[in-house]
């Protein structure tokens, strides 16, 4: 284990030295505070279903400038209520607008979630935002950004559970399988080399 770890480690060195600091690597863990789920079975708030989520990013992006970075990346998200998972692979951009500090910035992610539809809703994500880098040396620092998440889930349609004494009336409908917009306030706490 430690030999692959090692092994990773050189390698990342390697591809940072070979780019001339020109790539930058993220990692970040994001908590996203739903607002609200809008869908064709109905409208519902943070007050109807304490909705939130959790996700795990990891992107690489390229130095264009000093103000301007843009590159790929991956994720796992898993939100609850509803519950279901996503997979997203998006394009990130970020723009440091103030010469006098490129730590400040915006950014903006966009993707698309992937995997089987057993495991994982597909779906488009955006994420818009304001973050700031904390450098703790000249190619590493902790990041913390603040945005704004739209999510809009492809579902099927709807996945009714009938009351079977009266077969017109609908006791449950399962939303992770409707297709829906999600809006949700997002804090992210990272790490940038």
């Amino acid at each position: 284990m430690k030999k692959y770890f090692f092994t990773l480690l050189v390698l990342c060195l390697a591809l940072q030295v070979n780019a001339q600091k020109k790539i930058k690597y993220d990692v970040d863990l994001t908590y996203f505070y739903g607002l609200s789920i809008n869908s064709d079975f109905g409208n519902f708030g943070r007050s109807d279903y304490k909705m939130n989520a959790l996700g795990l990013r990891a992107s690489v992006r390229y130095q264009f400038s000093e103000a301007i970075s843009a590159g790929v990346g991956l994720g796992l998200d898993g939100y609850h209520n509803p519950d279901y998972n996503t997979f997203p692979v998006f394009i990130t951009a970020q723009y440091a607008p103030l010469s006098d500090n490129r730590n400040a910035f915006l950014f903006a992610d966009l993707g698309r979630g992937f995997g089987d539809t057993t495991h994982f809703n597909h779906g488009t994500t955006l994420n818009l935002g304001a973050g700031y880098k904390l450098m703790t040396g000249k190619n590493f620092g902790l990041t913390f950004r603040l945005g704004y998440n739209v999510r809009w889930a492809d579902g099927k349609s709807k996945s009714e559970i009938l009351n079977e004494t009266k077969e017109d009336e609908v006791l449950f409908v399962r939303f992770d399988e409707l297709k829906h917009t999600r809006h949700s306030i997002i804090t992210s706490i990272g790490i940038t080399f």
